[in-house]
């Protein structure tokens, strides 16, 4: 039997335009951020991903409710997708702590008027 040539590199730094710059980069330690440690009035900085970062910090509060206002209007604000805002409510439903089950369906973050058309019912039955 043959051998299987390989005609191409198998590194995948020779994937990128600058294989240095990748290596600078990839081949040593990822600083982590405590996304809890930041306050939120920085996250509100962070543009597109400040509604994430939100989530992600204060999903183990004992009520995502108190944050449906803020979290709508950052939905409004930057217009995601419905499955985006979909995937967002359904780790909120799964991670999330929340007093009222039936709460989100009726809070304004449910019935936020700039949401995509069909979000609020499709995230029901999602």
């Amino acid at each position: 039997m043959l051998p299987h040539l390989i005609l191409y590199s198998t590194d995948f730094l020779d994937c990128f335009a600058d294989p240095e710059l990748a290596e600078s980069v990839y081949r040593q330690a990822f600083p982590l951020v405590d996304i809890t440690t930041i306050l939120d009035e920085e996250i509100l900085t962070h543009r597109r991903v400040e509604l994430l970062q939100l989530v992600k910090k204060h999903i183990r509060t004992l009520d995502m409710l108190e944050l449906a206002v803020e979290l709508a209007t950052l939905i409004e604000k930057w217009q995601y997708s419905k499955e985006q805002c979909k995937s967002l409510l359904y780790y909120i439903a799964k991670a999330g702590n929340t007093i009222d089950g039936e709460g989100i369906h009726t809070h304004p973050f449910g019935k936020s008027t700039n949401l995509p058309g069909g979000f609020y019912d499709d995230c029901r039955t999602a």
